[in-house]
């Protein structure tokens, strides 16, 4: 890379989002979704990467919402990181992340304020990372095929392996 790729590179924002997909930028898209146990008081979480039209990897998990009582917007937060995190440390310098809630993209690109002491915690995580992301809105329960995947993935999530966030 030469020194005027660095400089481009450096100017390129670290995390943006956009309600609609124009160009895609990477060839890794992720899926991310949460979801809520009521009576467990727990965040499901799950992500599916999709590489080339295929699913290459999903995981999921859940964390205790307790803390922050902010229902599946804790597990929302936690299949992010936990998607850049499995991103980063598979070598993946910029990848595109599919959300079914506008907050994750609007915080991480810093159009909304954090105000409450999840999305305070959710730009804390996100600073550990030097992955680059463009965040888009899909919206819920519309068909698309990955987006239903990483819904069952969230639900499973909840009773999967517990996380800390």
């Amino acid at each position: 890379m030469t020194h005027i790729d660095k400089l481009r590179q450096s100017l390129i924002p670290q995390f943006t989002f956009s309600k609609e997909v124009k160009k895609l930028q990477s060839d890794v898209s992720i899926y991310i979704d949460g979801s809520y146990d009521t009576k467990r008081k727990i965040s499901g979480f799950g992500f599916v990467v999709v590489k080339d039209n295929k699913v290459i990897y999903k995981d999921n998990g859940f964390v205790d919402d307790q803390v922050y009582g902010s229902r599946n917007i804790t597990g929302e937060i936690m299949s992010s990181i936990m998607a850049l995190r499995w991103a980063e440390e598979n070598n993946y310098n910029f990848v595109n992340v599919f959300c079914d809630y506008v907050g994750l993209g609007f915080w991480a690109a810093k159009e909304w304020k954090t105000k409450k002491p999840i999305a305070k915690k959710y730009l804390e995580l996100l600073s550990s990372f030097k992955i680059k992301a463009d965040f888009y809105h899909v919206k819920g329960h519309s068909g698309d095929t990955y987006n239903e995947m990483v819904d069952q993935e969230a639900e499973a999530g909840k009773f999967g392996k517990y996380y800390e966030i």
